[in-house]
């Protein structure tokens, strides 16, 4: 059964006793029909869903202003290349280039160690595009770097297949990132589900951003994913994955 829903998540870094991330959350469309608010969620590494977010204003007075005109405030250019897509972002968009910060390298290391217990079918895969599209310019030799962090959320056949390339081909945005010594921030949103009981489908854009201390940022990049999910005795974990963008 397919859930017409977005759901977001951006991660910011800090160092505290224990390396993790902070500030991930996730977002439901209004339901038409249930009138469902978004729903924010924690990450501490690992999402928990919270309490939905109530707006403190009503008006309830007539507006003079015209469907049309309200259509058109609304209005927010979707993503480059997402446009024709089947699935969209809704008016989900990455954080402003003035938000994102740097993590430090060893924040970055520390994903490695991240694993799926007590997450929802949800939070694991956003976590794992997350930690899948952070990346160490000067550092990693090529994308497959942060996609190995994230093995734990996989099956144990991934191992195999994330293998470094021998030639990598890194994007302009990474090629920029050498000469500031960057890293990225991660920002992934769900835009469809298929949700079959003990097994999911999940279709995923995620849009890096190239960030450095010296303030310079640059987006890289977007992605488009697909994730299947299924349980692993208690906890749910990945079990295939598929880039590209689908019609």
């Amino acid at each position: 059964m397919k859930q017409p829903r977005v759901i977001t998540s951006t991660i910011a870094f800090v160092l505290a006793a224990s390396i993790g991330l902070i500030g991930c959350s996730t977002h439901d469309d209004h339901d038409a029909a249930g009138g469902k608010q978004p729903q924010n969620i924690g990450f501490d590494p690992f999402p928990a869903e919270g309490t939905p977010q109530q707006s403190d204003e009503q008006d309830d007075e007539p507006s003079d202003e015209s469907e049309d005109d309200a259509l058109h405030d609304d209005y927010q250019e979707p993503l480059p290349g997402v446009e024709t897509l089947a699935w969209q972002t809704g008016d989900q968009r990455p954080p402003a280039l003035d938000e994102v910060t740097r993590p430090t390298n060893e924040e970055v290391y520390a994903l490695e160690s991240v694993t799926p217990k007590d997450m929802d079918p949800q939070q694991l895969v956003l976590t794992a595009a997350n930690i899948m599209t952070t990346w160490i310019a000067n550092e990693d030799f090529s994308e497959t770097d942060g996609y190995r962090r994230a093995l734990n959320l996989f099956v144990d056949d991934f191992d195999e297949y994330f293998t470094p390339p021998q030639n990598p081909t890194h994007s302009y945005g990474w090629l920029k990132s050498f000469e500031h010594d960057g890293a990225t921030q991660p920002w992934s949103v769900i835009t469809d589900i298929y949700d079959e009981g003990d097994f999911a489908e999940m279709r995923v854009i995620t849009q890096p951003t190239w960030v450095s201390e010296d303030g310079w940022t640059m987006r890289d990049d977007e992605r488009q994913w697909v994730f299947h999910v299924e349980r692993d005795g208690k906890d749910w974990v990945i079990s295939n994955f598929t880039e590209g963008g689908f019609q």
